[in-house]
């Protein structure tokens, strides 16, 4: 991972108000103006201060299928 991945990673991966659907999640999408930057699977959703939750997980590199469908494309 860039210095500029985990910049991006510390930026969007929490502390989100998330429901129940996200624990069946499997993939997040990580954007910056607008273009998905990063592919992310899953490996859990911590708790964090009020009440939120935060990302956890290993981004996808080039040639997995969700990274290719997504990375690099307008929202």
């Amino acid at each position: 991972m860039t210095a500029g991945q985990a910049d991006l990673f510390r930026a969007n991966r929490g502390c989100w108000v998330l429901g129940e659907r996200a624990d069946r999640e499997q993939y997040a999408l990580l954007s910056a103006q607008g273009i998905v930057r990063q592919a992310i699977e899953i490996d859990g959703l911590v708790s964090v201060a009020g009440g939120r939750r935060a990302i956890e997980g290993r981004f996808l590199e080039a040639g997995h299928l969700v990274h290719d469908a997504y990375v690099g494309k307008r929202l």
